[in-house]
């Protein structure tokens, strides 16, 4: 009856007694097919259940709990627990945008933390659930004006279970963990578990085991992991400066690793090959062929170090990477390149970075690598090599650039989009009129309407960040990462280390303008920028 059409107006007048008569029969028999009724109900009627909401979300969290304790024997209430949580996410999702969200939040909380302690247990008995608790959190890290210390101090329920049985669900914490540290930077950085370790600790403690599970994390996981180090330096500037080494060093280790000494056991082939041959080994998912072990008689099992040579990240992996290194340089560029020159990588990086550069099909790539590259105008002469100075310079304006006119044309595409509605506004057309030659007021309404939603799309979408649904998380969507970053104009942050560095060390500079190819993509750039400031800006005539 529910999914006949029409049937709203019958049912919404008695909507509060339907629910309460479903929840009684969902006491009493326990049954899947009753609350997937009621999901269906919560999706037709979407909005009109704000008022209930409430007491549906007690409801069925207190249901959930009750099917889920019924042991792993109970299909059907294994069933049931799985449409109540999912339901409960479905009531989060519609009362989101309700200006009573915060309101419901705050009175659920209670409930829904119980719920989700019963699914981060560390036994990982209801591992089935996680992925929706972990969606449910994104509601209640996302949604209130303010993230609890109650739900911040589920941060380290969600490593534990990450280190114990939920190693394959890291995309999926990525979101919430963003979250707590993007909204709630001061609990999270002044907290601790229960054993003392810090919750920065904890988050980069998830990261190097990504990065370092023998090979096994997926292209997917890592580049996750990689968020989680750019969402520490963007929403806490200044304040993780005594785990920017650690935050580097992983960077530069997954962007750089080293081959890999793994003890295996090899049984060697009885027949078919001499010791001369070599012997094929299978480890990690990889077959490599190594000498015959010394001494060994064939069919004998033989225990051995194998030393794996790293595998090739891929392009989105290795931008992502480098992302986190341009971060880390906007964060703290002289901190950064001491950390880089300490440890030897420092022409490494540089050159790889300039390399893929020219690949990056990503705003927030060429954002980050923008901005990085313009921090390190902020150092001292004598911090840079001055052919390296030179590539920076070049490269900083070439991207500054390429995504001031970029903006532009947005900007103009948004204008021709708002010209042409106006222009049919004032037209009209027969098309457009009725038999009375009144113009659609309905129609022109929406594409009024339309227009005004083009224009805060973008900055709607960073708000509410695409990997909310993990699963369909694509890194080549560029609103899947948002954070205080976006609200910098990287344009205006390079002319400012740019004339910084001019007042400073005019000579130098000058010297490494020089060394812009004349008529180059980049000596173009520069000039185009300097120009367009000009005395206005107290710019122009200190950086020519």
């Amino acid at each position: 009856m529910v999914q006949v059409e029409g049937t709203e107006q019958v049912l919404q007048p008695v909507l509060p007694d339907l629910l309460n008569e479903f929840f009684r029969i969902m006491g009493e028999i326990g049954s899947d097919t009753v609350v997937s009724a009621l999901d269906a109900i919560i999706e037709k009627f979407g909005d009109d259940l704000v008022p209930h909401a409430t007491v549906l979300v007690q409801k069925l969290c207190e249901t959930f709990v009750a099917y889920a304790g019924s042991g792993e024997e109970d299909d059907e209430a294994a069933m049931a627990a799985s449409q109540c949580i999912e339901a409960i996410d479905t009531v989060l999702g519609t009362v989101q945008s309700s200006d009573r969200a915060a309101e419901i939040h705050a009175t659920v909380e209670p409930h829904l933390l119980h719920l989700l302690a019963m699914i981060f247990e560390q036994s990982g008995e209801f591992l089935e659930y996680l992925e929706t608790a972990l969606e449910i959190l994104i509601h209640m890290t996302f949604v209130p004006p303010v993230v609890s210390p109650n739900v911040v101090a589920v941060l380290p329920a969600i490593s534990y279970a990450f280190h114990k049985w939920a190693y394959d669900y890291i995309p999926n914490m990525v979101p919430p963990l963003d979250n707590i540290i993007g909204r709630a930077p001061d609990a999270f950085l002044a907290s601790a578990a229960p054993d003392g370790t810090s919750y920065l600790d904890i988050v980069l403690g998830m990261v190097e085991k990504v990065y370092s599970n023998g090979g096994r994390s997926n292209e997917r996981e890592c580049m996750s992991a990689t968020y989680l180090l750019m969402s520490l330096m963007h929403n806490c500037p200044g304040r993780i400066d005594h785990a920017m080494p650690s935050v580097i060093g992983l960077a530069v280790q997954r962007l750089f690793p080293v081959p890999q000494a793994v003890e295996t056991v090899v049984e060697l082939p009885v027949s078919g090959v001499t010791p001369g041959d070599g012997v094929t080994v299978h480890v990690q998912g990889r077959s490599l062929v190594v000498p015959w072990p010394p001494g060994a008689a064939p069919g004998t099992r033989v225990p051995m170090t194998v030393t794996l040579p790293p595998e090739e990240d891929g392009d989105k992996l290795r931008m992502v990477l480098l992302m986190a290194l341009a971060s880390a340089f906007h964060y703290n560029p002289a901190l950064t390149l001491a950390q880089l020159q300490g440890t030897g990588n420092i022409d490494a990086v540089f050159q790889l970075w300039f390399k893929e550069l020219e690949h990056f099909d990503s705003h927030l790539a060429l954002k980050l690598s923008c901005l990085g590259l313009s921090a390190l105008l902020q150092l001292p002469a004598t911090s840079l090599p001055q052919s390296l100075a030179a590539h920076v310079v070049g490269r900083a304006a070439k991207l500054a650039k390429a995504l001031k006119d970029a903006e532009d044309d947005e900007d103009e595409e948004d204008e021709d989009a708002a010209a042409l509605v106006g222009s049919d506004e004032e037209d009209g057309g027969a098309e457009d009129e009725g038999e009375e030659g009144f113009v659609d007021d309905e129609e022109d309404a929406q594409d009024g309407e339309e227009i005004a939603y083009m224009k805060s799309l973008r900055s709607e979408h960073k708000k509410m960040m695409a990997f909310v649904d993990a699963d369909d998380w694509q890194l080549e969507d560029e609103n899947d990462f948002s954070s205080p970053i976006d609200d910098v104009d990287e344009t205006a942050f390079f002319l400012a280390c740019l004339q910084g560095a001019f007042q400073r060390d005019h000579l130098f500079m000058q010297t490494c303008v020089a060394q812009l190819a004349p008529g180059g993509e980049e000596h173009q750039a520069y000039q185009a920028l300097t120009m367009r400031v000009g005395e206005g800006a107290g710019v122009g005539g200190g950086i020519s």
